[in-house]
């Protein structure tokens, strides 16, 4: 077999499917036969694409598999001439389907070639039109709207939610007496209100509340792709989704629906801001700010209190330092508590020393006086 020079030996009580699977599996034969019952045929292909799958068959057995002494076969590149945008190219691949501009061709038999295989360009062309999977691009903007909305109910929640102060943290001695079930219940009532009225996850929320709000040519724009700021106030800046008026406008304009989404903010030579950043690009930038665990500065939320994407951050945030504190003063009034009591039960000692002298030294008085009498 060639391509490569490849030998492979067979001996008279191989079966066929012995040969079959010892060609197949052979790394250097680089073809692969198969075998249709139905038909009671083999076929073979070359595991090359295109121009480089050429392959010739030799051997005792070739005619016996495939019904000649010599099998050949010559690989063919796909050629065709396209003209994208006003350009003509012409493209070689090694397989029949390829990408152009992130859209899928595959292209079937032979068409508008002469007699020796040069481009005839009176033939028919085919022409095609490439629009937007709106079905898709729908689903993915309604799934980022009910993501934001549960950021924006989540974040609204922790800063207006007050502690509990009925439900202190629970001592040692009160775990004991209590059942998991209890504790898990209570642990829930004391962590009600950690966070309200937090400075940074009250600037966190603001920030990401008026990303579809922030200027009156932002909300028009949105409002245009059925993109709207909810007016209920006790929706907190959640959005709503027409996902009809999204779909007409993304078949219409889906140029400005992505600049809508994931442009880059670009200014002129006098810094004047010629192109605005996409929404999603400001929500990246956000969340950067406030959550990032892979950057040399970590997010706000990561210095406070660590993630567990950065287990560095585990062990120096804020928090961590706060409590660390806390515990070097503990540890500094423990030693203290402890040179007191020393000092007291040294004070003791000794007044217990006096306090027995004192006694001996009266009964001796009492003695001595009561001699007198």
């Amino acid at each position: 077999i060639s391509g490569k020079e490849k030998e492979i030996k067979f001996k008279k009580t191989d079966t066929m499917e012995d040969v079959i699977r010892a060609i197949n599996e052979d790394p250097d034969a680089n073809i692969r036969i198969e075998y249709s019952s139905s038909t009671d045929r083999f076929t073979v292909t070359s595991k090359q694409e295109g121009a480089s799958g050429n392959f010739t068959i030799t051997g005792g057995i070739t005619k016996a598999l495939l019904g000649n002494d010599t099998v050949n076969a010559v690989g063919q590149d796909a050629k065709i001439h396209v003209r994208i945008n006003g350009q003509e190219q012409e493209i070689i691949r090694g397989t029949n389907s390829f990408t152009l501009d992130k859209m899928t061709v595959s292209v079937n038999g032979t068409f508008n070639v002469t007699a020796d295989g040069k481009l005839d360009k009176t033939g028919d062309k085919v022409t095609f039109n490439a629009k937007p999977d709106t079905e898709k691009l729908t689903t993915a903007v309604k799934d980022m709207v009910e993501a934001f909305n549960e950021i924006i109910e989540l974040s609204n929640k922790m800063v207006g939610e007050k502690p509990n102060r009925k439900y202190p943290p629970l001592t040692d001695e009160q775990r004991k007496e209590m059942s998991e079930e209890e504790i898990k219940n209570w642990e829930e009532k004391a962590k009600e209100g950690l966070l309200f009225n937090d400075p940074d996850l009250r600037a966190f929320t603001s920030e990401i509340r008026h990303l579809f709000s922030a200027d009156s040519e932002t909300m028009r724009a949105f409002e245009k792709i059925g993109i709207t700021v909810s007016s209920s106030h006790g929706d907190n800046g959640k959005l709503k989704f027409d996902e009809e008026k999204f779909k007409a406008a993304a078949e219409g304009d889906i140029e400005s629906i992505k600049n809508l989404f994931i442009s880059i903010e670009e200014k002129d030579a006098n810094g004047v801001v010629t192109q605005k950043a996409g929404v999603m690009t400001k929500i990246n930038d956000i969340f950067d700010k406030y959550a990032a665990t892979d950057k040399a500065v970590k997010g706000i939320f990561v210095q406070r209190a660590g993630a567990k994407e950065s287990p560095l951050s585990m062990l120096q945030n804020d928090m961590q330092k706060q409590v660390d504190n806390v515990d070097d003063i503990i540890e500094t009034l423990n030693k203290k508590l402890q040179g007191e009591s020393e000092r007291y039960y040294q004070q003791f000692s000794r007044l217990e020393v006096y306090i027995s002298n004192m006694n001996s030294q009266s009964a001796w008085l009492s003695q001595q006086f009561g001699g007198m009498q």
